[in-house]
């Protein structure tokens, strides 16, 4: 064979060998793109699931509260008489009953305390409080808990004999089974700082 015929045959076979290399990355292309789009679409079907799943359990979680909790405060020492120029405290605790009402386990009871403090004269109260207790409960059998509150330091300054500070704080329980809210009950209670 010429040198002629080797060189036709050589650059015939480099178009052949470049032909089927195209051919195969556009096979290669349209299989990751096919497959991409496959990946894709079992991805959109997994949020879909997922968020019908989170839109049942927020209903099923409005059911499974077969009654209401019931809350309860006691106050420890909720009239004080104090002196004009004072660092004082107040503690009592909570009780989240009827637990057993709630069928699903485990729970988490969550206590806010908000309190509102007035008072008579120009003097200055300032305090540090609780704001709020969270507590896991896991127990079916376990009905009642108790939680404790603590206002300290609660500093008095600049009041005449005669003048009340009015503390009084709502207090709201809420119950939630897997980060859903599913009952909550609320409570105002008083404390008062009277000026000796």
């Amino acid at each position: 064979m010429s040198e002629e015929g080797l060189a036709k045959i050589s650059k015939r076979a480099l178009v052949y060998v470049l032909i089927a290399v195209i051919g195969v990355s556009c096979i290669a292309v349209y299989g990751l793109y096919d497959f991409g789009e496959r990946q894709s679409t079992e991805l959109s079907d997994i949020k879909d699931r997922l968020s019908r799943l989170e839109e049942q359990v927020g209903l099923t979680a409005r059911y499974v509260s077969v009654g209401n909790i019931t809350l309860g405060f006691e106050a420890y020492l909720p009239v004080q008489t104090v002196p004009r120029n004072t660092i004082t405290y107040l503690v009592g605790f909570v009780s989240v009953s009827n637990l057993t009402k709630i069928v699903v386990r485990p729970i988490t009871v969550n206590v806010f305390f908000e309190p509102i403090v007035t008072q008579t004269g120009n003097g200055t109260v300032t305090y540090e409080y609780t704001q709020a207790q969270s507590l896991d409960v896991a127990p079916p059998e376990m009905n009642e808990i108790f939680i404790p509150w603590g206002a300290f330091p609660v500093q008095i300054q600049g009041f005449v004999k005669g003048d009340v500070i009015e503390w009084a704080m709502n207090i709201t329980a809420q119950v939630q089974w897997m980060g859903y809210s599913i009952t909550q009950t609320s409570l105002m209670v008083s404390y008062r700082f009277i000026i000796a």
